[in-house]
């Protein structure tokens, strides 16, 4: 498979996930407000939002590193679960100042996610040399 269509794969496993298989559901768990607006709320789901951003977040950075292990034959290394590690805690902080802290917008957002895939990509490739 050539390199190319690696990162032309996780482009489209990113927009798969952070667009299609989020939906609005999974979206709006992120967001405390949300939970706040629901009826019988008590402080006890105060923090359900976090299980949400965990979630898609490791979905997102599983996703986005699928082609990756794909191209390695499902060989993944500890380098792997590092950057797989990595990419999911940075998710979960970009979209949480995204979506409860209101400080950055959807594109802002979307760009750092883009700077994930072509790190992630470089890293891959360093690798591979």
């Amino acid at each position: 498979m050539s390199k190319t269509f690696v990162i032309l794969m996780m482009l489209f496993c990113h927009i798969l996930d952070d667009f299609c298989l989020q939906k609005a559901f999974l979206s709006s768990m992120k967001q405390k407000n949300w939970w706040k607006r629901q009826e019988g709320y008590s402080s006890k789901y105060q923090n359900d939002y976090m299980a949400a951003l965990v979630i898609h977040s490791y979905s997102w950075a599983f996703m986005i590193m699928l082609p990756i292990a794909l191209v390695q034959g499902f060989e993944v290394d500890t380098l792997f679960a590092w950057v797989l590690i990595l990419n999911a805690s940075i998710h979960l902080l970009v979209d949480h100042v995204k979506a409860n802290l209101m400080r950055i917008n959807l594109v802002t957002d979307q760009f750092i996610h883009f700077i994930q895939i072509v790190l992630t990509f470089i890293v891959w490739n360093l690798k591979t040399l």
